[in-house]
């Protein structure tokens, strides 16, 4: 269903996003705290960081109960791509 096409995209541009704001987030930590962060240290919480991010948006998002119900009544199947039902 061209429907949850378009849901996944979105979710692909919010995921885009968060590479941007996890690194202003490092920024502010490294100039707040006055420590510069090894090149291991920044992946791992760069990577730390867009994964919570992602988690708050599809878990809070995606599987709030007016939106899985709607989702889940349009298509199960296309609930199911994104995520819904599984």
């Amino acid at each position: 269903m061209e429907a949850f096409d378009h849901v996944l995209e979105i979710g692909q541009l919010i995921d885009a996003t968060f590479t941007g704001q996890v690194d202003s987030e490092i920024e502010t930590l490294q100039r707040v705290s006055g420590r510069l962060f090894s090149d291991d240290e920044i992946a791992a919480l760069r990577d730390a960081l867009h994964r919570s991010m992602s988690a708050i948006v599809a878990g809070v998002g995606l599987t709030h109960p007016s939106f899985a119900r709607v989702a889940s009544e349009l298509s199960q199947e296309g609930a199911g791509r994104v995520g819904i039902g599984r």
